[in-house]
């Protein structure tokens, strides 16, 4: 190095850096190229600082983007926000820790079941569109949780404290679930009902003068709704409003509301949305799926409300009947507390988690 800076002749003026991690072998480095070539033109070992603590997460996430030249980091199952950086000692053991944990978790939950499994949570109420379950998806994946809204509309709750304990984790179970959240208007609630309810359901929306549906007319119902596209396929990037409900659906809905959703009555909900998405499929082009009410997967603990089995996958669907229009501001904390527990029991079930 001595000779090659002092030597004449070979080329243009170079600066020669040699970086090292570790701030004792940097000075005796540095003492050792003294002792032999002499004082530097600068003060050495010169001490490079990274970006500071604070920018750590935002550059994460933009490597993040940037490296996999995604939008949004939920199609990875990693966020940068779920980490502190005050418990890292570089910018590089933090993002290792990330990369580690996706790696390891993505393996283990893969291992954990036969087939993938993708859970669809079902808000039914009186709601004629998404309202308040916009703040608690993604804006980018349509219906997709986001974790940190979900953290957010709960910090004084039970199973929100119990989730902000365990963030790598919920942000893995919502990218490996693809839990997905969803309205049901009384357009197409009603309809199934009146197709497929129980008789005593049937007869009351028959006094309503809620005339007899077929098969095609839930079909076509069941389409328009967010819902629908997703067991399509069809589903698009943001939630979408088709007009508003019939008065004459409004005011079905809230009969089925005076007699109540507890006691038993939403399994029998259940099992009619069952038979319609029996029927559903049946008429939808593609391959035919067996539906399920309230009955235990074939390879796993899980009870679902619905279930959608196909040859590789498994969709899992958990509704809630709600009284009223629920899906409004007021409600956000319930809903996503809601959502936060129906993942927590998902990830107990699968052995996720033991806690």
């Amino acid at each position: 190095m001595k000779r090659f800076l002092r030597t004449t002749g070979v080329g243009s003026r170079s600066i020669i850096l040699w970086p090292d991690t570790s701030a004792e072998i940097s000075k005796q480095t540095s003492m050792a190229y003294e002792d032999i070539a002499g004082s530097a033109p600068v003060s050495i070992p010169i001490e490079v600082q990274g970006p500071v603590r604070q920018t750590w997460q935002d550059v994460a996430a933009n490597t993040l983007r940037l490296a996999n030249e995604i939008e949004s980091l939920e199609g990875l199952g990693v966020d940068p926000r779920d980490y502190d950086p005050d418990d890292f000692r570089s910018i590089g053991d933090f993002l290792r820790r990330i990369a580690g944990d996706f790696t390891r978790m993505k393996l283990e939950l893969l291992r954990s079941v036969q087939k993938q499994l993708r859970l669809a949570i079902v808000w039914v109420s009186k709601s004629s569109d998404a309202g308040v379950l916009v703040q608690l998806t993604s804006s980018t994946r349509f219906g997709l949780l986001d974790a940190t809204a979900l953290l957010d509309a709960t910090k004084n709750s039970v199973i929100g404290k119990w989730w902000t304990a365990r963030r790598s984790l919920l942000t893995q179970v919502i990218v490996q679930l693809d839990a997905r959240l969803f309205c049901l208007p009384p357009t197409a609630s009603i309809t199934v009902l009146r197709r497929h309810g129980p008789e005593d359901v049937v007869s009351a929306l028959s006094d309503l003068n809620i005339r007899p549906t077929g098969d095609q007319t839930v079909h076509r119902n069941l389409t328009r709704t967010d819902f629908g596209r997703f067991l399509t396929g069809n589903s698009r990037a943001t939630y979408e409003t088709r007009g508003t409900p019939s008065n004459t659906s409004v005011a079905a809905f809230e009969l089925l509301s005076e007699v109540g959703f507890t006691t038993g009555r939403d399994k029998v909900y259940n099992a009619a949305m069952a038979d319609a998405l029996t029927s559903f499929y049946a008429i939808q082009k593609g391959p035919l799926p067996t539906v399920n009410s309230e009955q235990k997967l074939s390879f796993c603990p899980l009870i679902p409300d619905n279930s959608v089995e196909y040859e590789n996958e498994v969709i899992c669907i958990e509704y809630t009947w709600r009284t009223g229009d629920f899906l409004t501001p007021s409600n956000r904390s319930a809903i996503a507390q809601y959502c936060l527990t129906k993942l927590q029991n998902y990830s107990r079930e699968l052995g996720w988690t033991n806690e």
